[in-house]
């Protein structure tokens, strides 16, 4: 778990990189952890975890100018961040 939440760091303080650094380096290498941190809490059964994980994936595609894979992260961290009815 903490090596999720050192990856999902790293994504976002690229992405704050990448707003004001020229160039899609910073963009791509926070899209990449971004990755990694999925990849890494694939086994963690913690829906904050793995929306927080969409919300990095999301950034850094909007900063790539990926509106399809921006939407696509958008829409699993929303389905993880809602709560579920009891019961079900």
């Amino acid at each position: 778990m903490l090596a999720v939440q050192v990856l999902t760091s790293q994504s976002m303080l690229h992405a704050e990189i990448a707003r004001t650094a020229p160039g899609r380096e910073p963009a791509r290498q926070a899209l990449r952890l971004a990755y990694e941190a999925a990849d890494e809490g694939r086994y963690i059964p913690m829906p904050p975890l793995r929306a927080l994980i969409a919300l990095r994936h999301a950034g850094a595609a909007s900063l790539l100018g990926d509106k399809a894979a921006f939407q696509a992260a958008i829409g699993q961290a929303k389905a993880r961040a809602e709560p579920r009815p009891l019961g079900r």
